[in-house]
């Protein structure tokens, strides 16, 4: 209320927050940098964020108060994406493929089945039952042939992506049965196909599991169809708009 007190109309005080916190991330991040009085005024944000204490200025230039707790979600992620990278590559016994290689690697399969868009990048190989998953397989016991063919579906692709096979558990075959109900065969391989291509981080890092490709399975059918994809970065900048917005509900309250 006091910022629409100052301007004098409430639309240009809510911008003005909103532009102001935009502005601020970009110094913020990673650098944890003031706003450059330059930068302020390029962006025409007014000096009355300052005057009523929702910014202010010190010798780097304007900072936006409470910029440490707002921006913490951006440090955190870059903190797990490192840990992530770095037992990553303490646990690889050998070079992976490079993203273009793997991209290259029959990129029509996807495009040839199901209405997929030529978009969405996918893996090939010769996916049978290689002796390479007998021991997987021998784990389902007496489950029906088609939850079989599942299992070895996703195996080839797990020994594909990964350079080794999937260590299958019990659980497992009780996911493959569930979804075996649901979908056909050549159903599951392609949103597979979907699955192991998905630009996801923390899939790279969990690598794979099949309940996990159950877990997102919504998300799988979405980016198979149509190469939409929802990065954890603009998920937290989602989460970002909506802690804006309460910011905002307070000015328009009085509380700031």
């Amino acid at each position: 209320m006091r910022l629409c007190i100052k301007l004098g109309d409430e639309m240009r005080a809510v911008g003005a927050v909103v532009i102001a916190w935009k502005v601020a991330q970009k110094y913020w991040c990673p650098d944890k940098q003031a706003i450059p009085n330059a930068a302020f005024e390029s962006a025409a944000l007014p000096i009355q964020l300052v005057e009523v204490g929702l910014a202010e200025s010190i010798a780097s230039g304007i900072r936006m108060r409470g910029s440490e707790e707002h921006f913490a979600w951006w440090f955190q992620r870059q903190e797990a994406g490192r840990k992530g990278g770095e037992s990553k590559a303490s646990k690889t016994k050998q070079p992976l493929a490079t993203a273009s290689d793997r991209l290259a690697k029959g990129s029509d399969r996807l495009a040839n089945g199901s209405g997929a868009k030529q978009k969405v990048p996918s893996y090939s190989s010769s996916y049978s039952s290689s002796s390479s998953n007998s021991s997987s397989i021998a784990n389902l016991g007496n489950s029906p042939t088609k939850t079989k063919d599942f299992v070895v579906a996703y195996c080839d692709r797990f020994k594909d992506r990964w350079g080794e096979n999937a260590q299958i558990m019990g659980k497992d075959a009780g996911i493959a049965k569930r979804l075996a109900k649901d979908l056909s065969l050549d159903r599951f391989k392609y949103l597979l196909d979907a699955y192991f291509s998905m630009p996801d981080a923390w899939l790279v890092k969990i690598k794979h599991p099949l309940a996990t490709f159950e877990l997102k399975l919504s998300e799988i059918v979405v980016y198979a169809g149509s190469g939409l994809f929802t990065s954890n970065r603009e998920a937290q900048q989602a989460d970002g708009s909506v802690s804006n917005m309460h910011l905002l509900q307070k000015i328009k309250d009085g509380e700031l």
